[in-house]
């Protein structure tokens, strides 16, 4: 991949598009790709021009998403700090 000069001002990601009810189109092309040190693209930005609002049954599952992927956050950090707490308890 091959990094663009600079990231458009009104481009995003598909996740923050999510946030905001919009999705990219079928064959958008990316605006901007970020890539890492090993040349991995990491993250793909696209135009407002190359989205559309999410239908309703997009939304649900986007949101039934990112309930799922919270709470597996918040049971991480749970477990995170129920180890922490044994392992310096002597």
């Amino acid at each position: 991949m091959i990094m663009r000069a600079g990231k458009p001002e009104n481009s995003r990601t598909v996740r923050q598009w999510a946030l905001r009810g919009r999705i990219p189109v079928e064959g958008a092309k990316p605006s901007y790709i970020w890539d890492n040190v090993l040349g991995e693209p990491r993250s793909i930005y696209y135009l407002d021009v190359d989205t559309r609002e999410m239908t309703q049954e997009e939304a649900a599952a986007f949101q039934e998403d990112e309930r799922i992927k919270k709470e597996r956050q918040r049971e991480h950090m749970k477990e995170m700090r129920t180890k922490r707490g044994r392992c310096c308890v002597q």
